[in-house]
């Protein structure tokens, strides 16, 4: 992802290699239901409270995720949420970010565009015109009435 040259490029990698993991398939092991339930909500989730879930030691969680997944759970988590905020708003652009913010367990609309800007080097907004073009194809229009309706 380092060595890409545009945000489109480091999305479409990230999107192939998760969609590879097979997440939405039932999870065999803690870690896999640990990954499928952060996708579950969203990324807004304790990872605290999840770790405990296993059974597992928190270090010992720790290690395990980050070797199963490739990244340590909060980051992952982090990523996750992001890209579920980017993704509504590019798909509900009637939607304020602090409507946003709030749907995905941010703070305030402060932590949200400081995590965006951790995450992506850019402001939401930034990010979101640069993003843009990947998300049309999968917008579907009935889907997207529906979901609206639940997220007002």
């Amino acid at each position: 992802l380092g060595n890409t040259r545009t945000f489109q490029e480091r999305v479409a990698i990230a999107d192939e290699c998760i969609s590879s993991w097979g997440i939405r398939a039932p999870a065999r092991d803690a870690i896999e239901h640990v990954a499928a339930e952060i996708f579950r909500n969203h990324g807004a989730c304790r990872i605290e409270a999840l770790a405990n879930d296993t059974g597992l030691s928190m270090r010992s969680f720790q290690r395990l995720f980050q070797q199963r997944v490739g990244v340590p759970a909060k980051l992952f988590s982090r990523i996750v949420r992001f890209e579920a905020a980017l993704k509504t708003k590019a798909v509900f652009p009637r939607l304020s970010w602090t409507h946003i913010a709030h749907k995905f367990g941010y703070a305030d609309q402060m932590h949200m565009i400081h995590d965006f800007r951790q995450l992506s080097g850019e402001t939401p907004t930034g990010i979101l015109e640069q993003a843009s073009p990947l998300f049309e194809p999968q917008i579907d229009l009935t889907a997207k009435d529906t979901a609206e309706r639940l997220l007002l």
